[in-house]
């Protein structure tokens, strides 16, 4: 698929001059998201093994309040490759030192927020992460999603709204040389918009349901000229 960039881009693009991009100011580290999870959050300290062991009992209850876990590259693929496959929403990042993780899953209402701060190797393998994603949305994602809006890599962010299975998934990247925050909110309304504000980056969240609505509108109006063609 060609590579779409919404026409809400352009509003998009004056929030970021407006804010100095994501990084003019306050800036993103893993001290910093320790300090929003734990203080904004209070979730429960679990390790990887017995997060796997949830998703394998098919038994949720135990996320529901939120769970906190530092995770290397094979608690990782345990958690986000076996269980979850993130690879399914982005592409799959590789060659990371540590990734700090947060995740609340609510199965009986059908919502999710995964906030992840990766620690890369370095600055390029960080961009990478980015820069495939991008790739992997405009090759697959979107044409497995019924309405979708994103904004291609720009300063360091890469933002994307998808509306997929009766869910609507909101996907937020920025990186910061060699880290990456990623944040992931599935019918979760202002789990973007929350941490963005704590940080002082990019909410792209108006922006990009503009974005889908726009897309909503453009469809509506083919299908009433295709119907009007048929009369």
């Amino acid at each position: 698929m060609k590579k779409v960039i919404s026409v809400f881009l352009a509003s998009f693009m004056l929030i970021s001059l407006a804010s100095c991009s994501a990084f003019g100011g306050s800036k993103i580290s893993a001290k910093k998201f320790d300090k929003f999870v734990k203080e904004e959050l209070d979730p429960e300290d679990m390790d990887a093994d017995d997060i796997v062991d949830c998703f394998e009992d098919g038994d949720l209850d135990d996320l529901e309040d939120g769970v906190y876990c530092e995770m290397d590259d094979g608690d990782f693929e345990d958690v986000f490759m076996d269980e979850l496959d993130i690879t399914e929403l982005v592409a799959e990042p590789s060659k990371f030192d540590t990734a700090k993780t947060y995740m609340m899953f609510n199965d009986k209402k059908e919502r999710a927020i995964i906030y992840i701060y990766f620690t890369f190797k370095d600055d390029k393998k960080a961009a990478d992460f980015l820069e495939d994603s991008v790739d992997f949305w405009d090759d697959e994602l979107c044409d497995s999603c019924s309405n979708w809006a994103i904004a291609d890599e720009t300063e360091g962010e890469l933002f994307g709204m998808f509306e997929r299975d009766d869910m609507s998934l909101s996907v937020a990247m920025y990186q910061q040389g060699a880290d990456v925050l990623f944040c992931l909110s599935v019918d979760e309304k202002d789990a973007i918009s929350d941490i963005a504000e704590y940080f002082g980056i990019t909410d792209p969240t108006d922006a990009l349901k503009d974005g889908l609505e726009g897309k909503s509108d453009k469809k509506d109006k083919k299908k009433k000229s295709d119907d009007d063609d048929d009369d």
